[in-house]
Formats: C-alpha cells, sequence, structure tokens
C-alpha cells in the first residue's frame, strides 16, 4: 500500500475515532468547553454536528451580544447606534436598539454623499473581560437618507438593518436637508457573524 494512501486512511480512522469519542460526551461538558469559545469561533467549530450547534445557540443567547453599528458621512459626520441581541434561533439572529439610543442626525444633499455604514463592532460583555470587538462587517454601504419612512439595507450575505428616517424637528427652511435616523432592528443569519476567511486563506485550510 502506497505510504500517502495509508496515511489518508489512518487518518480518516482517527477522525472518525475522535468524533465518536466527542459525541459521546454529556451535554454539561460540552456545554463548559464550549462556553470558553468567542460567539464568532463558537459558531464555526459547532458547526461540525448539529447537537453542538444547539448547544452553542444557548451559549450565544445568554452572552449579551451587542453590535454597534458605526456611520460616517464626508468623514465629518460620526456617529455610532449600540444594538442588542433580543432573539436567537436556528436560522437567525435578531439585534434592536437598547432603550438608551438617541436619535442621530444626517444629510441629505445633492451636493453631500450618502452616509456609509462602514463597520459593525461585536462585542460580548457577558464573556469577554476585556470586552474585546471584532469588525464583522466585509465591507461598507450606503445608507439612503433622502425619503422619510421606514427603510430596509440588505448587507452582505443575508443581513438586513431596517431603520427609520424623518425629518429633523428643529431643521429651519433653509436646512431641509436635515433628517434624523432612528435604528429599528438588526437581523443576520448565525454564519454571518463567524469570521470570513479569504479565498488564500480557504486555499491553505483546504492542504
Amino acid at each position: 500500500m502506497p505510504f500517502l494512501t495509508f496515511f489518508s486512511s489512518h487518518n480518516r480512522q482517527i477522525n472518525a475515532s475522535t468524533r465518536l469519542s466527542i459525541l459521546s460526551l454529556p451535554n454539561e461538558i460540552l456545554h463548559l468547553v464550549l462556553s470558553c469559545l468567542s460567539t464568532p469561533d463558537l459558531l464555526v467549530t459547532c458547526r461540525v454536528a448539529p447537537r453542538f450547534y444547539d448547544l452553542a445557540l444557548v451559549i450565544v443567547s445568554v452572552r449579551g451580544c451587542r453590535l454597534r453599528l458605526c456611520f460616517d458621512q464626508e468623514s465629518r459626520w460620526r456617529f455610532a447606534v449600540d444594538m442588542t441581541l433580543a432573539s436567537v434561533t436556528a436560522s437567525q439572529f435578531a439585534f434592536v436598539p437598547l432603550p438608551s439610543e438617541q436619535n442621530c442626525f444626517l444629510y441629505a444633499s445633492r451636493v453631500l454623499r450618502r452616509p456609509v455604514l462602514y463597520k459593525i463592532l461585536l462585542s460580548e460583555p457577558n464573556h469577554n473581560e476585556d470586552d474585546e470587538e471584532r469588525d464583522v462587517l466585509g465591507s461598507s454601504v450606503t445608507v439612503d437618507v433622502r425619503h422619510v419612512g421606514e427603510h430596509s439595507k440588505k448587507l452582505m450575505h443575508g443581513a438586513h438593518f431596517s431603520y427609520n428616517i424623518s425629518r429633523r424637528k428643529s431643521s429651519s427652511v433653509k436646512r431641509q436637508g436635515e433628517r434624523e435616523i432612528a435604528a429599528l432592528e438588526f437581523k443576520c443569519s448565525p454564519v454571518w457573524l463567524c469570521p470570513r476567511r479569504t479565498v488564500l486563506s480557504r486555499m491553505f485550510h483546504a492542504f
């Protein structure tokens, strides 16, 4: 038997036996082990088995995960909206604004560029003592603030950001382009919070 064929067969046997031994552990032990992982790493790891994934959802639901949506317009007006995890299902996470969040104002103008959502930071205050934040937004997206009413912005990989635009109450006749933006909800799949690898890193991982 060629060495590579033998090595590959032997490696598969080891992986199979390891998988069976891990699956035989009780939920209490698995819960303790999986709780040590950050949310993105936890969701990636637990995709290998439905049982792990169910445990991961239970763990994530009590971590108090938050998203901070960072906006910028013309590199002059910047603000951030903090949202907290409100509901967890196998296919969708839903975040809502914190009760203390205030409406922020931007400008709708033919001269000024539209605001940009340039960063979404994930934090886990109930899990990470250092409260380390990770940017989970793949690429920046523009936000429409010209039209008054509710909007839903679709992001990459199926995430949706819902927000409401209204005219600023204190706006004068000469400054009718002032708008207030109020975040309503942010929805995404659990996979959306997982680290995204480049094509090159995926190739190295395959080898």
